[in-house]
């Protein structure tokens, strides 16, 4: 558990450009992003986002469900992506980006002595997605490029792949929201993931702050190389500040390593926003795995805002 405190700062119109800006600076944590989202009256929008954290996290492995603490890897990752998009057919949009990230591995109190940390390298990363969302209905795709500067011999030498220099990811979602009378909604979306030449840093995580989500996974404890998912809500959405909803999630994953294949993973939860007193805005999202592969605990956000 990490507990953050800090200032968001956001400007809808910065020094009169029409340029977004966001700025989060919580002490080991800083994120920022600049949007113009009309460049000359184009509808084409481009920006920037950064993100660094001056605090590692520990990359944990599981192999057929038990946790080897003797591979544990802490990573420290620093991030910028430079992005354009731009609509098409009036409620489509396409999205390309190029990233820039540098990665800095380090041994944590667990790795055994004979395992040797991935070598810190840069990770440039062209991307593209698209959306189209009508009638209630979204249809998207994407697709990644990674490209590591350098990959040396790692971890179990034996499972290492110099082909892994480079890897990508790919997937698309198929969504549907139905809304009902006294500001109810509900939700299903399903979720196909794979890629190719995918190791333990580049598969998809099911935590938390992972791409993909199911409820109470903790984060970086599930990893998948591909996954079909499935995500059903319901809800009472009154405003974008008061909110009320419940989820229930259900995955397919294969991963070689860890011994998956089309391996059910099942998680239920609850999130809501509202408006406190003085100004402050509350959000909670609480959840816990259910099923055959249900983890112990939960796993909670609580954010508190404060409106100036």
């Amino acid at each position: 558990m990490l507990p953050l405190g800090g200032i968001d700062y956001f400007n809808f119109d910065w020094h009169k450009s029409g340029i977004q800006t966001n700025v989060l600076f919580a002490g080991v944590l800083l994120t920022a992003n600049a949007t113009n989202p009309n460049v000359a009256n184009t509808r084409t929008n481009v920006g920037a986002d950064f993100f660094g954290i001056a605090v590692p996290t520990t990359n944990s492995m599981y192999r057929f469900g038990v946790e080897r603490k003797g591979e544990a890897v802490k990573s420290l990752p620093t991030n910028l992506t430079l992005r354009a998009g731009h609509p098409f057919l009036n409620f489509g949009k396409v999205d390309v980006s190029l990233g820039f990230s540098h990665v800095t591995y380090q041994r944590s109190e667990d790795t055994a002595p004979s395992f040797t940390v991935p070598s810190d390298t840069f990770i440039i990363s062209p991307q593209i997605d698209a959306q189209y969302s009508r009638w209630g209905y979204t249809v998207a795709g994407y697709f990644d490029y990674y490209k590591r500067t350098t990959w040396k011999p790692w971890g179990i030498l034996s499972e290492y792949n110099p082909n892994q220099k480079t890897f990508t990811d790919f997937g698309g979602e198929v969504a549907k929201s139905f809304y009902l009378p006294k500001f109810q909604r509900i939700g299903v979306e399903l979720n196909y993931l794979d890629g190719q030449r995918l190791d333990r840093f580049g598969k998809y995580e099911l935590g938390f702050f992972g791409s993909q989500r199911i409820h109470g996974i903790r984060s970086g404890s599930v990893r998948a190389e591909k996954a079909i998912l499935g995500h059903l809500t319901y809800g009472f959405v009154f405003s974008d500040q008061f909110r009320l909803e419940a989820f229930y999630d259900h995955g397919l994953l294969t991963d070689r390593l860890a011994g998956y294949h089309h391996e059910p993973f099942q998680g239920v939860g609850i999130a809501g926003q509202t408006v406190g007193p003085y100004g402050t805005l509350l959000r909670l999202d609480i959840g816990r795995t259910v099923g055959r592969n249900a983890q112990s605990g939960f796993v909670a956000n609580v954010v508190f805002l404060k409106l100036f």
